[in-house]
């Protein structure tokens, strides 16, 4: 792009943005797209460009022809700048590449339409690269999100700080994950498991995960698994938590040992709650 003479002083960024729809938008807007976004913008303005915002950049008047437009959406929610350079941070999880099946199909339900329709594409994965290079004469790298500058402090490890949760058990209760005995002793063991998700968001299959991860506590005593919930403000940890189980159709001696965080957590608390994981659940 910079062979081409892409206008990169000028940067828009185009899709969802976590800071202006709002934590009550969880579960409609594809949100992880926009941490994503935010990882970006902070890299270029670092950088010295000028970061600019687009709703619609098929039909922003703004955006000159050789302008560089930076796209973070899901596949059917692209919209390319017309005679402008669009580049698209996509992310997809599986080994094949959808294509349309039919006449009443949006072309941009195909992400090899998508693929094709880009200058070029930045995949988060190494998998991905080798997919649509398969597929697609569009160039393809691999460029995971810039790391905030937090994550490279030298400081020494991150503090979980005041993040609180609640055992899916109810009869353990709750508490702080710093002072959790149980979770340092996962911790030292190597036997912590995380997952941060939507839990209304069908794609999970949240109620298979949690059976599994019963069953999987149970077989290894030491083990905690924390859920990181990704809830609207207001949601109350013990109603969340009701919900889950019921979700699953009820739970085993593992649930004990199943903390469930509700609380919104800044940028540092989830960057250390990743680096507590052993193991991220999918």
């Amino acid at each position: 792009l910079v062979e081409e003479k892409a206008d990169v002083s000028r940067l828009f960024l185009a899709g969802h943005d976590v800071r202006s729809t709002g934590l009550a938008t969880l579960g409609r807007h594809y949100y992880s797209y926009s941490f994503v976004r935010q990882y970006f913008e902070r890299a270029m303005r670092s950088v010295g460009c000028r970061c600019l915002t687009t709703v619609d950049p098929a039909l922003d008047a703004a955006i000159r022809s050789n302008d560089l437009v930076l796209h973070f959406s899901n596949f059917r929610s692209f919209r390319p700048a017309p005679f402008a350079r669009n580049v698209a941070c996509l992310a997809w999880e599986f080994e094949h590449v959808v294509t349309v099946s039919g006449l009443n199909d949006h072309p941009y339900h195909s992400q090899l339409a998508v693929v094709d329709a880009l200058d070029e594409m930045w995949a988060p994965a190494g998998f991905l690269v080798g997919l649509f290079e398969d597929v697609s004469s569009t160039p393809v790298r691999f460029v995971p999100a810039p790391l905030p500058e937090t994550y490279l402090d030298a400081r020494g490890p991150l503090d979980l700080g005041d993040v609180a949760y609640r055992s899916l058990d109810p009869g353990f209760g709750g508490g702080s994950l710093k002072d959790s005995q149980v979770l340092k002793r996962a911790s030292e063991l190597g036997q912590v498991f995380v997952s941060v998700l939507n839990p209304r968001d069908p794609r999970k299959n949240l109620a298979r995960m949690l059976r599994a991860m019963d069953a999987v506590l149970r077989s290894a005593p030491d083990a905690v698994f924390v859920l990181k919930a990704a809830v609207a403000p207001g949601t109350g940890d013990l109603d969340l938590c009701r919900e889950l189980v019921g979700l699953a159709g009820g739970l085993g001696a593992g649930a004990a040992r199943i903390y469930v965080v509700g609380m919104d957590l800044d940028e540092e608390s989830m960057i250390a709650l990743h680096e507590l994981a052993t193991f991220y659940v999918c």
